[in-house]
């Protein structure tokens, strides 16, 4: 009875590790200004031809990571982001996959610094000053007047509350509605769903995935919101099992524990390889969602992977 009842606890163990759902955070690929080291924020520059080849490699990180089904894709209004997700979508051949907008995944408004390069801006307020604008979580850069605010702005953002200048903590604010209220649903909608269609089938719960395409202040959101997707819409935490880490990790990401993965814990956007795009779990210890970040951030153009072109340039 005992040696019985040890391969059912394993498997029971193992199934209680298994995550419920997946959230991929896709940052845009490298845009116009990116290249010219411009502050972006809500500005709507295009992507670069390394931009979408960036997008299109992240898809099929993606799809060697083995995601094999995305219930649906959220977008902030910016063309970066959007084309992105539709580039990621192309490359991993499903681009039937819903696609959502909102402006709360917008990247947090720059305000009067909106547009300047950003060498400049260090000689003429000070590297430190600039710095506290882009890293502090409470203090807001100048805010844009209101006619260069408006520039900004077109018929998507009709109704929008749209903010003069941003902090983190403000940015952080916009986005918890979402978090809490759109995604929860889907993803809690999405996971009663395959939890049906597995009984009725009898086979294994099939781990939803969702994808936010946007800019990298969404990982920066607090843990808070994280934390609150994972314990009180997707149930009680689970743990992600060593090898699900280790088939998602890409060479050159991240290992935690290593020296980079203790600089990135105060800075989640940070958790992700170190050259170019790549899929990187992250928290998915913390709770029921596992989480990958897919992140085409600034420096030498990523390789394309062996034996796979890159289309879209």
């Amino acid at each position: 009875a005992q040696q019985a009842a040890a391969p059912r606890g394993r498997e029971e163990a193992a199934a209680r590790r298994q995550p419920r759902a997946s959230l991929i955070l896709l940052r845009h690929g490298y845009s116009a200004w990116n290249e010219e080291n411009r502050f972006t924020g809500w500005a709507d520059p295009p992507l670069t031809s390394r931009g979408r080849e960036e997008a299109r490699l992240a898809g099929s990180l993606l799809r060697e990571a083995g995601v094999r089904r995305v219930e649906r894709v959220f977008c902030s209004l910016h063309e970066r982001a959007i084309k992105t997700a539709w580039l990621l979508l192309d490359e991993m051949e499903m681009q039937w996959v819903p696609l959502s907008y909102t402006w709360r995944l917008n990247e947090r408004h720059y305000g009067a610094l909106t547009g300047r390069n950003k060498r400049s801006c260090s000689e003429e307020f000070g590297l430190a000053q600039v710095q506290r604008w882009r890293r502090s979580v409470s203090e807001a850069p100048p805010p844009l007047e209101a006619e260069a605010a408006a520039a900004l702005l077109d018929g998507r953002y009709e109704g929008v509350p749209a903010p003069a200048s941003e902090s983190l903590l403000q940015c952080a604010d916009r986005l918890r509605p979402f978090v809490r209220g759109e995604l929860a649903e889907a993803m809690r909608r999405a996971v009663d769903e395959c939890g049906v269609v597995a009984a009725e089938e009898g086979r294994a719960v099939e781990v939803p995935s969702f994808v936010i395409s946007s800019s990298e202040n969404v990982p920066r959101t607090p843990r808070e919101c994280t934390r609150q997707l994972s314990e009180r819409t997707l149930g009680p935490p689970r743990v992600v099992s060593g090898a699900a880490r280790s088939r998602a990790r890409p060479r050159g990401a991240c290992r935690r524990g290593d020296a980079a993965h203790r600089r990135a814990a105060r800075h989640p956007a940070r958790l992700l390889a170190r050259r170019g795009p790549a899929a990187h779990p992250v928290g998915a210890g913390k709770g029921a969602a596992a989480g990958w970040l897919v992140h085409g951030r600034p420096g030498p153009a990523p390789p394309p992977p062996k034996n796979q072109p890159l289309g879209g340039g």
